[in-house]
């Protein structure tokens, strides 16, 4: 057999492994199609915003932290990109100073960081904490299939 003969010889010996070997696609919807996927990353990402780290561990996941110190960098990073020609993060934070929290925080909150398209009491940095938390949801559901998931 010539080198070239021989060559593709082999790319079919190759070729007809790689099918018979392949595997039908999966259909089955992801975690984060699912309403309990998306029902947890709310609630992930809502713990985020109020201060908790996320904690995913498991005997077959290995450990995943995701620390609110990278919320923190996230919110810095997306006000980087924005233009606040309107002073918004000055007067919250001299309405903070004056007055405590109140609803108008809130409406120089989305001022500032922009509206989001979730519910009405979701923000721009509920967005971003569901960024960090998202790619993590597969290690979750399967933590959570092997009944012994840790979130703290």
């Amino acid at each position: 057999m010539t080198s070239l003969a021989l060559r593709n010889a082999n790319a079919m010996r190759a070729g007809q492994v790689a099918w018979d070997n392949m595997t039908p696609p999966d259909d089955k919807p992801s975690f984060l199609e699912t309403t309990e996927g998306d029902n947890w990353l709310y609630d992930k990402a809502a713990a985020m915003v109020s201060g908790d780290d996320l904690l995913i561990s498991s005997a077959t996941v290995r450990t995943i932290r995701v620390e609110v110190a990278s919320l923190h960098q996230a919110v810095r990073d997306h006000l980087s990109t924005l233009d606040d020609d309107e002073h918004h993060l000055e007067q919250m934070l001299i309405e903070i100073a004056r007055r405590g929290p109140s609803d108008k925080l809130f409406e120089m909150l989305q001022g500032l960081l922009g509206k989001t398209g979730g519910p009405s009491t979701w923000t721009v940095i509920h967005d971003l904490a569901t960024n960090l938390i998202a790619p993590h949801a597969e290690q979750a559901a399967q933590a959570m299939r092997d009944n012994s998931l840790m979130f703290d």
